[in-house]
């Protein structure tokens, strides 16, 4: 359980990168 722990976050923060990166290039 501790690999859920630690991937949530980076999920989180590379989804955001994701779709800040998506915004730009639209």
């Amino acid at each position: 359980f501790r690999y859920a722990l630690v991937l949530e976050p980076t999920n989180r923060t590379a989804n955001l990168a994701v779709n800040r990166l998506k915004k730009l290039f639209q």
